[in-house]
């Protein structure tokens, strides 16, 4: 998706059963661009993290649901018992659905 992002849209939309004309694949990229996702604060659950911790709670931390948009990111923050209970829990809710996150 990051290497072909309106090419992922097309095939989304193929997969919906919608057509999409070619500048509306494009709108549509840009608002599902990372840097636009990021700016979205709904996206970027603002809402419920002012309301749980505070309205000041987000200008005194980075903590954002968005990060950087980095593949392979996650390394960074997961320990390999996460990892472990993230597989587990994937695989025993993925089970006979016929998705394969290998």
């Amino acid at each position: 998706m990051k290497m072909d992002h309106e090419g992922a849209i097309r095939k989304t939309a193929a997969f919906l059963g919608k057509t999409l004309s070619e500048s509306e694949v494009i709108k549509l990229a840009d608002h599902l661009s990372f840097a636009n996702m990021k700016k979205n604060p709904s996206v970027n659950l603002e809402p419920i993290m002012a309301k749980k911790n505070g309205s000041d709670f987000l200008q005194s931390t980075e903590l954002r649901f968005i990060r950087k948009g980095e593949v392979g990111d996650w390394k960074n923050h997961m320990t390999p018992e996460m990892v472990a209970r993230f597989d587990a829990w994937t695989e025993a809710n993925t089970t006979g659905t016929g998705l394969n996150f290998n």
